[in-house]
Order: structure tokens, then C-alpha cells, then sequence
């Protein structure tokens, strides 16, 4: 136990120093004084900070080895917490350094006035990026192509940022088992590639992703009831992803479709079965026309059930007694 209060005191150390450098970084980019001394202090800080978080990660593992377990859960929450506060203030120096370097590297005879202190409103602004609105990406398989073609569109082929912001904002963009994926990489030039294909090979793997899909479909939650309205629409939404997820790999749903067509008929509730059962005549069931039958249906049940509630309410006024059954 003594072990581990000592390593814990070293780390406690470590944590307040790492906080004042972040005082510091922030200190420099809203009241800058001469542009070199506070581009030289930013570049110190920013290589401090990188050293800190290194070394707390290390303390971090060691001491989540020693604890309880009923101490696990806030050790792991207080380190995200840190961590997160320490690479805000790392990626907010990089903003900084990049902008303050541009008339300092380029040696021109025109005196011109510095720019104005950066206000760094939000996240995109301080990697010099547009306000993007696709999510953020969980490790979730099936949700890989749809984050990596929008990141990559918008991050990794834009040639106006450097590698360091590409990474910034890829860090900023991942969490969950994304984020554990990449966790052990500092956020350098150098590192970015590295990130992008340690994520590529862990979720990009195109037969692991129509695994994930097909899996998907069939563990799909049945819904019993045909009057559960927003259940059915879910049920219906979650398996319309799933099959357009699998065309945007190129599997195309006749391919899978007779197989798991019985499957998915019985996640619904069995007078829905029964409609699709008498308007499709044929004896091998193809996915597209039995998704596009029950679409119809939900979509009738939402129209009729405004009416219905309306027509329940009026009843409920008129006859007192039904308030009781309901």
C-alpha cells in the first residue's frame, strides 16, 4: 500500500504541473506579448505537456493494476478527465504555433501587424477546419465507411491542413474503443499515418464489417406488438441501415436475402406477417418488396393513429368511465 500511495503522490505531482503549463499555454494565446518570446514559450510548453501526459499515462497503467476494483471506475474516470484537459491545451499550442509561425519564417522586408490573439471558440477553429456535422466514431464497425468517407473527404485529403491537425481533429473525433485503438500515440506529424492505418486495420476490414452487418440483422430486437408504432418504425430503420450498409460494400440484398428474409418477417408481429403474406405471391420472399410492404403498413398505422387518439380523447370526454380503463 505504501507502493502505491508513493505512486499516486508522484502522480498527483505530475498532474498540478501539467496544469499549470496549461495555464500557461492559455496565459500566451489570449494575452500574447512579443510574438518570438511567445512563440518560443508555446513550443516549450507543448513539449512539456506531450513529456507530462507520457508520464502520467505510464503512472496511470501502474496504479490501475494495484487498486481495487471498487476504485477502478473513478481512477479511469479522473484519467480521462486529465488526459482530455492536457491534449485541448497541446492541440490549442499547435493552433497557436502554426499561426504565429508564418510571418516569422517568412522573412519578409514589409513590416506588416501582427495578427489578432486567436479566440479559439470551438474545436474546428482551432485545427483551422469548417464546422463539420458528421459523428463521432465508437469502434462501431458497421459505422467505419460512413465516418471514414466523410473524415476522409473533409480531413485527410483537405491540403490546407498539416498532419498535426488532421490528427487533432481525428482525436477529437473517435472515442470508445476508437479512441483506445490510438491512445498510445502522441499527436505529431509524424504519428498521423500511423494512427489512420492502425484504425483501418482494426475497423476497415471489409469482411469483418458485412460480418457485423449480417450479425446485426439477425439479432435484431423483435417487436411484439402491431400498435407499438415507434417500435416498428425502429425495427424498420434498423434493418434498412443495415442493408444499405451492405450495398455500399457491394452486397447487394437478392444476394442475401431468401436466407434471411424468414428471419426478419419474424422480428414483426404476426398481423404484419400475415398482410405480406397475402400480397406476396410468390413462395421465395425477395428483402426489397417485404421492406417495402411493411414501410407501407408503418406508414398507414402513423396516419390512422393522430385519428385515433383524437377519436379516444372525444370518447374519454363524453364517457368519464373509459378514464378508468385507460
Amino acid at each position: 500500500m505504501a507502493k502505491l500511495a508513493r505512486k499516486k503522490k508522484i502522480r498527483g505531482g505530475h498532474r498540478a504541473s501539467a496544469t499549470r503549463m496549461v495555464t500557461h499555454v492559455l496565459d500566451a494565446i489570449e494575452h500574447p506579448d512579443n510574438p518570438e518570446s511567445t512563440l518560443t514559450k508555446l513550443k516549450q510548453c507543448k513539449a512539456a505537456l506531450e513529456e507530462k501526459l507520457d508520464t502520467v499515462k505510464q503512472l496511470d497503467a501502474d496504479i490501475l493494476d494495484e487498486v481495487d476494483e471498487t476504485d477502478v471506475e473513478n481512477e479511469i474516470g479522473q484519467a480521462d478527465v486529465f488526459k482530455e484537459k492536457v491534449q485541448r491545451a497541446i492541440i490549442d499550442a499547435t493552433s497557436a504555433i502554426t499561426a504565429k509561425e508564418v510571418p516569422v519564417r517568412g522573412h519578409s522586408s514589409i513590416v506588416t501587424p501582427p495578427p489578432p490573439p486567436p479566440t479559439l471558440p470551438t474545436a474546428a477553429t482551432r485545427v483551422k477546419l469548417p464546422k463539420l456535422s458528421f459523428k463521432r466514431f465508437n469502434g462501431d464497425l458497421t459505422k467505419w465507411s460512413t465516418f471514414w468517407d466523410s473524415f476522409e473527404s473533409s480531413v485527410h485529403q483537405n491540403s490546407d491542413l498539416s498532419s498535426i491537425d488532421k490528427f487533432a481533429y481525428l482525436n477529437s473525433l473517435v472515442e470508445g474503443s476508437a479512441a483506445e485503438a490510438i491512445s498510445g500515440l502522441r499527436i505529431t506529424a509524424t504519428n498521423y499515418d500511423g494512427a489512420i492505418a492502425i484504425l483501418q486495420k482494426h475497423f476497415g476490414d471489409k469482411k469483418q464489417i458485412i460480418a457485423k452487418h449480417m450479425d446485426t440483422l439477425i439479432n435484431v430486437d423483435a417487436v411484439a406488438s402491431q400498435n407499438n408504432i415507434k417500435a416498428l418504425h425502429q425495427l424498420y430503420d434498423s434493418i434498412e441501415a443495415q442493408v444499405r450498409g451492405l450495398k455500399a460494400l457491394g452486397i447487394e440484398s437478392d444476394s442475401y436475402g431468401s436466407l434471411l428474409s424468414s428471419v426478419l418477417m419474424n422480428k414483426f408481429p404476426p398481423e404484419l406477417r400475415l398482410i405480406v403474406s397475402r400480397e406476396v405471391k410468390d413462395r421465395q420472399w425477395e428483402l426489397d418488396e417485404l421492406m417495402r410492404i411493411i414501410e407501407g403498413e408503418i406508414e398507414a398505422r402513423e396516419r390512422e393513429h393522430p385519428a385515433l387518439m383524437q377519436s379516444l380523447t372525444r370518447c374519454q370526454l363524453e364517457h368519464p368511465l373509459l378514464l378508468l380503463l385507460h
